[in-house]
């Protein structure tokens, strides 16, 4: 991969507005969250924080092929009264973008969820066109309502769970490759 190509074509056309600064490798942390009377700290890593204006872009840099992004449409068909860890992870695929997303406006509440938004740069990707994945790609999509009514929720559903003792922490053998990056494997086996 040419990487001075990626930063004449993708990273410099950016730069070159005005009002825009660049954050690189950046703590996104939240405030304390209140879940089952418990107070949890969440933090995410981002590889870069742009500024257009008043919009934020969070970058994630991926070297692999999958770009794992939330189906909007799958999303907006969960059942919110009674959802479980497969139907979300088939929504959701990743809730690493919009946790980062979460992240920013609660460190930065200014910046309200309508101007915020996380994209993947796919490195190896050679078609300029599948190079960025956006978390809301231009949708016309109720962030608020999205990050609301739906991220928020499953969130705390997936922290609850975790914090249920009575549920067991079970591995997800859909990809076998899961397992060799997570640093809670030795819990599961």
């Amino acid at each position: 991969m040419d990487y001075n190509a990626l930063i004449q074509k993708v990273i410099l056309p950016y730069e070159l507005q005005t009002e825009s600064w660049i954050l690189l490798l950046y703590d996104l942390k939240s405030l304390n969250t209140l879940i089952q009377n418990r107070d949890i700290k969440l933090k995410g890593f981002a590889d870069r924080i742009d500024r257009f204006y008043n919009r934020i872009i969070i970058n994630n840099y991926k070297t692999g092929s999958t770009a794992k992004i939330p189906s909007m449409k799958k999303i907006s068909e969960l059942d919110m009264k009674n959802p479980d860890r497969g139907t979300i992870k088939n929504a959701f695929s990743s809730i690493q973008l919009p946790m980062y997303v979460y992240l920013y406006n609660q460190m930065h509440p200014l910046y309200d969820f309508e101007s915020i938004d996380a994209q993947l740069i796919m490195l190896r990707e050679k078609d300029m066109k599948r190079k960025i994945v956006r978390l809301f790609n231009n949708q016309t999509v109720d962030r608020m309502k999205f990050m609301e009514e739906r991220f928020i929720p499953v969130l705390h559903f997936l922290i609850n769970e975790i914090l249920n003792k009575d549920i067991d922490f079970v591995p997800d053998h859909s990809d076998s490759r899961y397992c060799d990056y997570c640093p809670y494997k030795g819990l599961c086996r």
